[in-house]
């Protein structure tokens, strides 16, 4: 028995843990089997995923290295940093780090010092420090080695930390140990201002803490715009500020025009609270206070009042505390709304004279606190206006800032003119209203006056005067309310303007509440990095769709889109890379839908496309390929062209289904199809089209296929032109399914790229040819035999090695062997080449294949290390249509004068046949000549007595 292994102490299993995590996310459970396989990890999955326990450094790397291969990532320690991240937050780590600190340079220096407990041999401090960014060195001891893993895990969790404060992090290792560097440094920046968005990348706002701080802002708005007298208005900021952040202590405190000052205050004595209101009183935004004989922090914010009112209030904290971001705008918030709640107090009280007045003003403030949008606020606002100060017309106006442009909103007190509502007033055409804008005092106008202000107001009515009044929200000019009278009206200008300003001041809190609902509705229903509509909306539009498309005995059609082989970019050129790509392809797919259409986002690189008045396939194929075909001219991203395809599915009512997860599925599963058939291209629901259910059933027992011999290589054979005679096989793999028989690659591959499986294929398709190869030759029949090589196997660090390792298992001629890569690893993997030049190195052939995008690649195989260029058969289908032929004959001769030798693919018929012989193609495969067979009758057609084989027929063979 070998002896137990020995309790290391080396690196805690906080590092370990996110590991299996990582790989428990990307390739699911049984992932995690493979990884600890891999590594050789022989302790149990619970003590590994114990944060408590500690392991070796070895046992770190080896199950990095493990993850690294499984997942295909070369960026694995970058990933398991963020996971790190996201396994911390979920288990609420962060609460208190995020609570004590400040800004994303405080929660660094702390993580800094949590990542110097996780190992015995690594010390993490920092070192350089500015506005937006923080550098921190790390240093290796004796007994430490150094390991890039170790330092790009780092990196990635340092980089999300200032997500904790709204802020995209950016983190970028300057220095490792483990490139001969004394140190590592990672540089982690972030923005300059604070702007969480939901789903945005980077960040991770909590969408529920979001909404929970919109109800209390709406709900102390409404409380405050509704409020009967001061006091109620003090009380409503008091409850704002103690339900919008977190302090022991809360005091408030204003002083009136007369010299009386009121007091309301939480977690304070009343003697205490009069000491802390003068304090305030004297400075509004004192950082400090004095609480009894005790000197404390405190977030103090002023509230100021034209109407005589001054004050502040103040959040007290422990000494030596600071607040958390955020937590000031809040508090501002409130203290806005409570000014603007003052105004409308103050007007109400002044018109207590007239019970109807005091009436239209809480009227007036109950209804605008429950619109819901700027809308909304505007028709109730200018339908309340008229009773409360007695006028005849009445108006409201909002700024669009962005166009320099005052927009109508409403207008109420005459007939209106439906085409009057989103007029616009430009700065430029009337400076006045920038000379408003400067001033922001009301203004009491006369017709001719008022008529060059604001036009609408008075056009049309016989208007004699104009009461003119700003509407300022969060500090900012907001728009305009304007009354009309065409007598001089009962108020004195001075009442006018009180009741007025009143009025513009529930507004502006109704209206702040209005946008924040507007913002968080948008949020929740659209995506962040596009824009477009999300999942939820999308299912409303469908089911909305579907329900008067059955009423009218129509149907409806959903285009489900997945770009193919996107994670090549992220993977390559970065996740910025990405993103920008995603929003491109959203352009480009929204510029050829109807307005009518709505394109969503479903995540990642997958889209839908719902038409609501298309119910055949051959109308909804149609567009399904107008899209298929807009993604083929290139993409400038990060100074480079790339160029993606897609492939889509297309479902359609009620043909496919009548309800919209039935529709879904069928759209998602056709679209599985065609990327099976290679990608860019679209397909309708088949016979044997896979719902979702019965994909997951074929991945479960694709993963098992090999052990239970149900995976079968076949061989097609390659005629050579010039003597037709067998040349080569291209290697092509089969599963014999036990219930739902042979299944064509078509069928599964897409499944097994998706899985990750996709590298045991690969590896066991080599393996088996390799041998046959072996055999073949040692019988004197040296047969080239093509394998297809995947663009992951060429990513994966020791994809070389082990394919070394396979041909001297094999004992076979490495000349023997082409390996053919598709023609879009030629155009956008430029980090590929040199690994296709050490394939080279090994004596092994290399073949594009899949060639169908023209002269194009064939300028980038000038120079590169390939022998053979295989032309698809999409082209080889089309060569009798007019104007293909000498494209397929271009083709040839350009990449002999390359010197490669030309295959063609899918000859199907003579006609092909006679054409590609004119063009001089060198070898050719298809039915005309064979369907894939096995090894043994390779060995038969090879040697069979047909000096003519043009004579065989593609029905003699399927």
């Amino acid at each position: 028995m070998a002896p137990p292994r020995p309790a290391l102490r080396e690196i805690s299993n906080d590092v370990i843990a996110p590991i299996i995590d990582y790989v428990e996310r990307a390739l699911g459970a049984h992932g995690v089997d493979e990884l600890l396989g891999l590594a050789g990890e022989e302790r149990p999955l619970e003590e590994l995923r114990d944060a408590r326990k500690w392991g070796g450094y070895l046992d770190a790397v080896a199950l990095f290295d493990a993850a690294s291969e499984l997942c295909g990532d070369s960026d694995v320690g970058q990933r398991v940093g963020e996971e790190l991240f996201r396994r911390h937050r979920s288990q609420g780590y962060l609460t208190a780090m995020q609570q004590a600190c400040a800004t994303p340079a405080d929660a660094l220096r702390l993580c800094a010092d949590y990542s110097t407990k996780l190992s015995i041999g690594r010390t993490h401090r920092c070192v350089e420090e500015g506005p937006n960014y923080i550098v921190i060195e790390s240093h290796g001891t004796d007994g430490a080695p150094s390991n890039g893993y170790f330092c790009s895990m780092t990196a990635g969790h340092w980089g999300q930390v200032p997500t904790l404060f709204g802020f995209v992090g950016v983190s970028v290792e300057t220095r490792c140990q483990a490139r001969g560097h004394e140190t590592c440094r990672v540089r982690v920046s972030w923005g300059t201002e604070a702007l969480p968005v939901i789903g945005a990348p980077g960040s991770e706002v909590d969408f529920n803490q979001l909404m929970r701080d919109f109800e209390v802002m709406q709900s102390v708005g409404r409380k405050l715009a509704s409020a009967a007298d001061l006091s109620a208005v003090l009380d409503g900021i008091l409850d704002g500020v103690d339900g919008g952040i977190t302090a022991a202590r809360i005091v408030v405190a204003v002083k009136l025009e007369s010299g009386e000052r009121l007091i309301r205050s939480r977690g304070v004595r009343p003697a205490d609270a009069d000491g802390v209101a003068s304090q305030i009183l004297a400075h509004d935004q004192a950082s400090t206070v004095n609480v009894g004989h005790h000197a404390l922090s405190a977030l103090t914010v002023p509230l100021v009042s034209s109407r005589g009112m001054r004050g502040a209030v103040t959040a007290i904290q422990p000494p030596g505390t600071s607040s958390i971001p955020g937590d000031r705008r809040k508090v501002e918030a409130f203290a806005e709304h409570a000014a603007a709640a003052f105004e409308a107090v103050w007007t109400r009280q002044l018109a207590e004279h007239s019970q109807a007045t005091a009436n239209g003003l809480l009227n007036l403030a109950r209804a605008v606190a429950e619109a819901a949008s700027p809308e909304e606020v505007g028709e109730r606002l200018t339908g309340l206006l008229p009773q409360l100060v007695g006028a005849d017309v009445a108006s409201v106006w909002w700024w669009d800032g962005a166009a320099d442009r005052l927009r109508l909103q409403a207008r109420t007190g005459g007939p209106l003119d439906g085409d009057d509502v989103g007029t616009e007033l430009g700065v430029e055409d009337h400076p006045e209203i920038r000379a408003f804008m400067n001033d922001l005092s009301p203004l009491m106008l006369d017709a001719a006056d008022a008529a060059a202000l604001v036009p609408l107001a008075v056009d049309g009515f016989r208007i004699s005067q104009c009461a003119v009044v700003p509407v300022i929200a969060r500090g900012a000019f907001a728009g305009l309310v304007c009354a009309g009278f065409i007598d001089r009206p009962a108020l004195s200008a001075e009442q006018c303007f009180a009741r007025l300003a009143g009025a513009a001041g529930i507004t502006a809190t109704a209206l702040d509440n209005a946008l924040l609902l507007q913002q968080i509705r948008h949020q929740a229903l659209h995506d962040a990095l596009t824009g477009l509509p999300n999942r939820p909306l999308l299912e409303d539009r469908a089911r909305q769709a579907l329900t008067l498309a059955e009423r009218a005995g129509d149907g409806i059609s959903l285009l489900f889109l997945d770009l193919d082989r996107f994670k090549n970019v992220n993977d390559t050129l970065g996740h910025q890379a990405g993103d920008e790509l995603i929003r491109q392809v959203a352009f480009r797919l929204r510029s050829r839908l109807r307005a009518s259409d709505t394109l969503a986002r479903m995540g990642g690189d997958e889209f839908v496309v719902l038409l609501p008045d298309t119910s055949t396939v051959p109308a909804a194929t149609k567009v399904a390929q107008d899209l298929v075909d807009t993604l083929r001219a290139p993409f400038e991203i990060a100074g480079r062209n790339l160029f993606v395809s897609g492939s889509v599915g297309v479902a359609t009512s009620p043909l496919h289904g009548s309800d919209y997860d039935t529709l879904l599925q069928r759209a998602d599963a056709a679209m599985y199809e065609a990327k099976g058939d290679g990608g860019n291209s679209c397909s309708a629901p088949s016979v044997r089209t896979p719902h979702r259910e019965q994909r997951l059933d074929l991945e479960t027992r694709l993963h098992s296929a090999l052990e239970r011999h149900e995976l079968v290589v076949l061989y097609q054979p390659q005629i050579e032109m010039a003597t037709m005679k067998v040349k080569g096989v291209e290697a092509l793999i089969r599963w014999d399914h036990e219930s739902l028989g042979r299944l064509a690659p078509g069928e599964f591959l897409a499944i097994a790229e998706e899985s990750g499986v996709i590298v045991q294929l690969d590896r066991y398709v080599r393996e088996i040819a390799f041998g046959h190869a072996r055999e073949w030759a040692e019988a004197g029949l040296p047969l080239q035999v093509a394998v297809n090589v995947t663009a992951a196997d060429l990513r994966r660090p020791s994809f070389l090695r082990e394919l070394a390792a396979e041909l001297s298992a094999a004992r076979v001629d490495p000349r023997l062997i082409e390996l053919e890569v598709t023609d879009r690893v030629v155009m956008t993997e430029d980090e590929l080449r040199p690994v296709l030049h050490h394939l080279r190195d090994l004596g092994v052939r290399l073949a594009v294949d899949d060639f169908g995008t023209g002269s194009s690649v064939l300028n980038r195989l000038q120079g590169g290390p390939f022998n053979t260029l295989k032309i698809d058969r999409s082209l080889i289908e089309r060569i009798g249509h007019t104007g293909q032929a000498p494209v397929v004959q271009a083709v040839i001769n350009m990449a002999h004068d390359l010197g490669l030798s030309v295959v063609a693919e899918g000859v199907e018929t003579s006609a092909q046949l006679a054409l590609l012989r004119r063009y001089e193609c060198d070898l050719v495969q298809g039915f005309l000549f064979s369907t894939p067979i096995d090894p043994v009758s390779v060995v038969n057609y090879a040697d069979s007595p047909h000096p003519d084989r043009t004579a065989l027929t593609a029905d003699a063979y399927r």
